[in-house]
């Protein structure tokens, strides 16, 4: 870290960045590489798993068949951290996990790894149990079936662990800064409500804000002028909406259960469970909604390998 910032314990807040000399306008404070990252499935054939250059042309990992590079340098710069991947991925074909366990398998590989586990302080999750008390079941749920992937992915490079399982930030200043100012970064949008922030940011992130607009609401009354009428309404509708939204993150809940299980070969729990799930999804979400569109084909996809099974049986 550069010497004119320093690290500090904000109590309530957790830790902070400050400046310990003066800073210029725009100037860089600090940048680093993310302890880990991955592609987005959607976009995998599409860019570069290395410099995230998208190419229309692009060499593919003779052993996954799934990373892909701009060419042979970026293969391999990447390879460090392919390859325990790598093992995984194949021993998953022609099955492609999903964003969040490839990403968490990449956390666990960076935390075994002598150059990145033990050159930083990471935190454990029994320091934030007090959170754990608070988290909603469909949350521990989620968690739960995500841990369930995440060991079966696990089992081809890392045995023992999956036994024991049951970006780069550069901010800049607006303002120049005088010494020990306190430097801090905006988690989500901020054209927000205070009360709407407040709620997504002990949803998401498990602290309470007390930053100065937050605790002073001075821009609230600005958003709220003109609409004020139609926003109070809206939010009295709000809570008979709760219902609805509930329903909705059931049916999402049903997908990643029924996908777990179509891993594991249940295909007949499989199709049971995408049916539960496309029964609330086309109604929360629509006909033509993504999410419905691929209940379908999954299962089609069951019905299919259901009706090979009984054949071959014959």
């Amino acid at each position: 870290m550069a010497p004119r910032l320093e690290r500090f314990v904000s109590p309530g807040k957790g830790n902070g960045l400050r400046a310990t000399a003066g800073v210029r306008r725009g100037e860089l404070l600090f940048s680093a590489e993310p302890l880990a990252s991955c592609v987005s499935n959607r976009v995998r054939g599409d860019v570069c798993h290395r410099c995230f250059t998208r190419r229309e042309t692009l060499l593919r990992c003779s052993q996954c068949k799934t990373a892909r590079y701009c060419n042979i340098t970026c293969q391999k710069q990447a390879w460090s951290v392919h390859k325990r991947e790598c093992k995984c991925l194949r021993g998953l074909l022609p099955r492609v996990p999903t964003d969040s366990v490839r990403l968490a398998a990449r956390l666990i590989f960076a935390l075994f790894s002598p150059s990145k586990g033990s050159s930083k302080e990471l935190y454990t999750l029994e320091e934030h149990e007090s959170h754990l008390t608070s988290m909603s079941e469909q949350k521990k749920q989620g968690l739960s079936q995500l841990a369930s992937m995440l060991e079966l992915y696990l089992r081809q490079e890392a045995p023992d662990l999956a036994q024991e399982m049951t970006s780069s930030l550069p901010p800049s200043c607006r303002e120049p800064l005088s010494l020990i100012a306190k430097l801090t970064i905006s988690y989500i949008e901020t054209l927000s409500l205070t009360e709407d922030r407040q709620r997504q940011l002990e949803e998401q992130y498990h602290f309470t804000c007390h930053c100065q607009r937050c605790d002073s609401q001075d821009k609230d009354g600005l958003m709220l002028s003109g609409e004020e009428a139609t926003w109070r309404l809206l939010k009295e509708a709000l809570p008979r909406l709760e219902e609805q939204k509930a329903e909705s993150l059931h049916g999402v809940q049903l997908m990643r259960v029924g996908k777990l299980q179509h891993y594991l070969e249940h295909i007949a729990d499989a199709l049971d469970t995408f049916k539960q799930a496309f029964q609330i999804i086309k109604l929360t979400h629509g006909d033509d909604h993504p999410l419905t569109a691929d209940l379908l084909m999954k299962m089609e996809e069951c019905r299919s390998e259901l009706d090979q099974k009984s054949s071959s049986s014959h």
